[in-house]
This record gives structure tokens, sequence and C-alpha cells, in this order.
């Protein structure tokens, strides 16, 4: 397919906001992350929940890669809709993944 004008505009419309919201939302993620596996993962147990903060570290890392992606697509932007749709998963379905990960980490631990 024929590369269109404006899909590069588009992809670095959402790069740029995943950019922009990506060390937001990877400073809400370490925080709950921190937070939750500064306490032990039973009740009545003592230390640190080491299985949380390996999550944490997971929705980072996928938290951070969304931006990554979005850069790179700017190269090879393809069409409009390509680029909007990968813009989208970049831009809402990554972060919403990653805090999902982190709820059903917090879920399945207690």
């Amino acid at each position: 397919m024929a590369e269109q004008p404006r899909a590069r505009l588009v992809a670095q419309v959402f790069a740029v906001l995943a950019a922009l919201f990506a060390p937001v939302e990877a400073a809400f993620a370490a925080f709950l992350g921190v937070r939750a596996a500064a306490n032990p993962c039973e009740p009545d147990g003592s230390g640190v929940c080491a299985p949380m903060g390996y999550t944490t570290v997971a929705a980072f890392c996928l938290i951070a890669a969304a931006p990554v992606v979005l850069v790179q697509r700017i190269r090879r932007p393809g069409t409009v809709g390509t680029s909007v749709a990968v813009g989208v998963l970049g831009v809402v379905v990554a972060p919403l993944l990653a805090f999902g990960l982190l709820q059903l980490a917090a879920n399945s631990i207690g």
C-alpha cells in the first residue's frame, strides 16, 4: 500500500502524546507497585511481596515500550488508518494493560 501524506503527521501526533503521557503513567504504576510490594503477601506474614515487585517491573516496561514503538512507526507510517490504530494501541491500550496487570497480580496475591 502506498504511504498517505497525512499518515506521518498522525504517527508523530500519537508518538508525542505517548511520550508526554508515559512519565506520568510510569510514575503512577511505580507508586502503586512499590506500595503494594512493600507490604507482605500474606496478611500475617513479614517482609515484602516480591511478586508484586516483578509485576511492577513488567508493567513499567509495557508503559515504556509504547512510545518507543510509536516513534519507530514514524519511519514507516503506512496508511492513516494503521497509524491511528497503532497510535490508539500505544496511547490507550498499553497503559490499560499495564494497570490491568497490576490489578490482576494484586487480586491473585491477596
